[in-house]
């Protein structure tokens, strides 16, 4: 467990949980969250943010910074939504990224402590996706259907993910991701397309192709990983094996306050 610096944290060698996995239509009635049809719902919701963060675009572009933040609204309000750009040239220039899509469902009560440690990661977590040679943006939003947070992170490629999950500040969310979600839902796509302020997401065009690749699914319980499943779509992205594609970090809980 992670209570003091983050580069304190050394996660175990052995997990505590099993890890099952799942076909692309199987349903697990004991774990409704990894309903296959959630993906459908959660992929409304990467697209609207997707949407919001384009038709942010042109503003953005006007700063002439290469890295850029603002949240919009307030984080206990619908409309919430804080945009990272680290590398907007390079952002741009691309025409196929490595797209994250992480969907948390928060418990009910959670302790001062453990808020007042998500707080100061989350300060952390922004200078150190600042730093990233391969983490390009990072979308925060608040889901209006309800209430909880989501994130999207956009990536350069898959492999670029591994140096993150060596980051301190990564495993430490981890050690404390049990404390403050119930459950929580993590889309892996190959996505192909422009992000450019003239792209189209909506009225019946789409420029953004999202190909998932991998859902992993953790059920909390005790303050313990009970059960993890895993739903794989395709068998390899670019050489990478489907195994390597998993994507839990401090991205799961920044901000989910």
């Amino acid at each position: 467990m992670c209570l003091g610096p983050a580069s304190s944290y050394v996660p175990p060698k052995t997990p505590l949980y099993t890890q099952v996995k799942l076909n692309a239509a199987e349903k697990v009635p004991q774990h409704p969250f990894t309903d296959p049809d959630h993906r459908k719902d959660d992929l409304v919701h990467l697209r609207a943010a997707l949407k919001k963060f384009i038709d942010l675009l042109p503003s953005i572009v006007a700063t002439g910074e290469d890295v850029y933040l603002d949240t919009i609204g307030d984080s206990n309000e619908d409309g919430y939504f804080r945009v990272l750009v680290t590398q907007l040239s390079r952002l741009l220039s691309l025409s196929s990224f490595f797209v994250v899509g992480f969907m948390g469902f928060r418990k009910d009560e959670i302790e001062d402590k453990v808020r007042a440690q998500i707080w100061d990661l989350d300060e952390k977590l922004l200078t150190h996706l600042k730093a990233s040679k391969n983490i390009l943006c990072y979308l925060t939003f608040r889901k209006s259907s309800d209430g909880q947070f989501a994130n999207v992170v956009i990536l350069d490629h898959a492999v670029g993910k591994d140096a993150w999950m060596m980051n301190a500040t990564h495993h430490c969310a981890m050690a404390l991701s049990n404390k403050y979600y119930n459950a929580v839902r993590i889309h892996n796509f190959n996505v192909e397309g422009r992000i450019h302020p003239s792209t189209e997401v909506d009225n019946g065009r789409d420029d953004i192709r999202w190909q998932p690749i991998r859902t992993t699914y953790v059920r909390f319980v005790n303050d313990q990983t009970w059960w993890r499943g895993v739903r794989t779509y395709v068998p390899s992205l670019d050489g990478v094996s489907p195994g390597a594609l998993d994507l839990v970090s401090s991205m799961e809980i920044s901000s989910h306050r």
